[in-house]
């Protein structure tokens, strides 16, 4: 008998293990893409009715895969936008760019990162997380700011 068969119930289990794996790593992405989202609709709720041009809740549409490729476009447009529209009402002389720089770069990098090129996909994948971490900890600093604004100004 050779050593490296593998039996079906040596199969079975290794494709349980590593659906478990898979399974454990969907929902610890499904718990990071919760908390950046909740970010992002956080800012577009602070900024204010009349400072939007997006609802707060349009930002979920990006757990729609394939569909958020193009939508985190239209979502850091609309985030920064508000951003600079909140700082422009409080009166604060340097708005900032609302994290734009930052979130068009990342959508761009998230729409390169898919193209089937095995090692450059690798190294935009890594700057994609890079820039992602950097844009979620700029918007939870306009949040921090924005908060402490004051309400937000409705229509």
């Amino acid at each position: 008998m050779d050593p490296s068969y593998m039996g079906n119930d040596q199969a079975t289990a290794m494709l349980a293990v590593m659906g478990g794996i898979g399974l454990v790593f969907l929902a610890i992405f499904l718990i990071i893409a919760i908390f950046y989202l909740l970010s992002l609709q956080k800012a577009l709720s602070l900024a204010g009715d009349n400072n939007r041009q997006m609802a707060p809740g349009l930002v979920w549409l990006n757990l729609i895969p394939i569909f958020n490729l193009g939508w985190h476009f239209y979502t850091v447009a609309k985030v920064a936008e508000a951003i600079r529209n909140k700082y422009a009402e409080a009166g604060v002389e340097d708005t900032g760019n609302g994290g734009w720089p930052l979130g068009l770069s990342l959508s761009i990098l998230n729409v390169v990162a898919i193209l089937p090129i095995p090692v450059i996909n690798l190294l935009v994948s890594i700057a994609a997380l890079v820039l992602f971490i950097l844009y979620w900890v700029k918007i939870a600093g306009y949040n921090k700011a924005m908060a402490s604004m004051g309400a937000p100004a409705t229509a």
